[in-house]
Formats: structure tokens, sequence, C-alpha cells
């Protein structure tokens, strides 16, 4: 699998996952908000927020950098959804720990 591909199907929803949990969780936002805020389904919030999505998703959501995630997560609850793409390309990268570039094609 490439690396782009990874990121698509794996990586992003893991870091949607997290970042759906913590705005729930720690800004006690409703999942229409959030999946507006994510630019997602509210029913993907509902599996974010009841775990119903595959183990190896799961796995990586564990791994990503909670510091990093709670900063995002408050950043998009102050500023909102234009803040969501910048906190997961941020946390996708720092999961990988490089700069892939896509953000120049933006």
């Amino acid at each position: 699998m490439l690396i782009y591909e990874e990121a698509a199907n794996e990586i992003i929803p893991a870091i949607r996952s997290k970042l759906a949990n913590l705005l729930i969780e720690r800004y006690s936002l409703n999942e229409e908000k959030v999946a507006e805020l994510l630019g997602v389904a509210q029913a993907a919030v509902s599996k974010y927020k009841s775990g119903k999505y595959s183990d190896k998703i799961k796995a990586l959501e564990r791994k990503l950098n909670n510091e990093l995630a709670e900063r995002y997560a408050k950043l998009i609850a102050e500023s909102g959804k234009e803040k969501a793409s910048e906190a997961v390309c941020a946390l996708c990268q720092s999961y990988f720990s490089f700069k892939c570039g896509l953000r120049a094609i933006n």
C-alpha cells in the first residue's frame, strides 16, 4: 500500500476518530456539530464514538500524539471547521514524521 493510500484509508480515519471523541468529551459538542466541523457524515462520528470501526484504525488512533490531538481539538472547537484540515494534516505528519507536500496542492 502506498503511503498516501495508507493515510487516506487508515490514518485519516484514526485522526478523525481521535478528534471527534475529544470534541465530544472535552467540549460537549454533539455528533452533528462534530460531523460538520470535521467534514464527515454524522454516521461516521457515531461509529467513532461507539468504536465500531476496524482494529487497525483503533490501533493507529492509540499511536497518535495525544497532546497534539488535544491542542488541535481545542483549536477546532474554538475556531471552527476551517482549522479541521490543518489539524488532520498536522496529526498525519506527526504520525509519519515527514512533510508530504499535500498542502501545496491546496
